[in-house]
């Protein structure tokens, strides 16, 4: 009896620990704790990645470290075989120069220049029929940087990828939130000029992908307040990681003085006939960059 007692209140407690730190935050929404989104292996691949700071994982750094992060990124990079990569804290169009030398078959898409040293880029082995950066707009709500855009045509049918680097959460997170929502905001509006441009120039379809580290969290309890990511699904997109839960959700990992949490997410919103298979995390080491790449694929329409 005694053992019983002992059991029940073990399991009590890991389920308040475990739900205390990754539960609940939209509630019983589907669009986050629905059935998982299925697996997919064909297609094309994207990849998203936070970087901190490459080279040299900070501000101030030694070529040393410079040279052994850009290795240890360009072998994951190409063990991965990702088509399109989106990459956030960057320091430059030198750095992600550095970085093609040792990645055969990709090309600089574009990189942003943003007037800091947190830069976003994409590259890739498929060009893109159009790329560019854009700030974000001036506002009531100022939020920092902006985005890199690509669109990829095949046969016709247009994939509009956004590599994004939402506010961080220096400062606390209820001062920050407000700078992620304008974000989504702003970037939402991006993508339905693009979409309605592309379909009046002929394309057969649109899908769109956002990807990039937001910055938030969908499920941890400590970003309750934060809607940024409802406001991407209340405009018809799909959260990558439906249905999944613990470890296979970390992207950002701890320093010891945070949990480890959810940052980096794609955001699907596919044309019909269009398949997307759930997102997933690779599982590199900190000392590669305090994020983890997060990977998926796509099917687009063959007709």
């Amino acid at each position: 009896m005694g053992f019983r007692i002992f059991a029940f209140t073990l399991l009590f407690c890991l389920s308040w620990l475990y739900g205390s730190n990754v539960s609940g935050k939209e509630g019983t929404d589907s669009r986050i704790t629905g059935l998982p989104i299925p697996e997919l292996n064909e297609g094309v691949s994207l990849l998203t990645w936070n970087l901190q700071w490459f080279p040299g994982n900070s501000r101030t750094t030694t070529a040393d470290a410079e040279e052994a992060q850009i290795k240890e990124v360009a072998a994951q990079l190409n063990e991965t075989g990702a088509e399109i990569v989106c990459l956030q804290e960057v320091k430059g169009a030198g750095a992600v120069e550095r970085l093609l030398e040792l990645l055969p078959g990709y090309r600089m898409q574009f990189v942003s220049d943003f007037s800091g040293a947190l830069e976003i880029a994409i590259i890739s082995r498929v060009d893109a029929v159009s790329a560019f950066a854009e700030e974000f707009e001036e506002a009531e709500i100022t939020p920092p940087r902006g985005f890199v855009y690509a669109a990829y045509d095949f046969d016709g049918h247009l994939l509009l990828v956004y590599s994004v680097h939402f506010k961080s959460n220096v400062g606390g997170i209820p001062a920050s939130i407000p700078k992620r929502e304008e974000s989504a905001r702003q970037l939402l509006s991006h993508v339905e000029d693009a979409k309605r441009i592309h379909l009046t120039d002929g394309a057969k379809s649109v899908s769109v992908v956002l990807a990039g580290d937001f910055n938030t969290s969908l499920i941890a309890e400590n970003f309750v307040e934060d809607k940024t990511g409802a406001i991407i699904l209340d405009s018809g997109f799909q959260w990558g990681f439906r249905g999944m839960v613990g470890e296979d959700l970390v992207t950002w990992l701890s320093d010891g003085r945070y949990p480890d949490v959810d940052f980096d997410h794609f955001f699907i919103r596919a044309s019909e006939g269009t398949i997307f298979g759930r997102s997933y995390v690779l599982p590199t080491e900190r000392f590669v960059s305090d994020h983890r790449p997060v990977v998926m694929w796509l099917k687009m329409p063959e007709h």
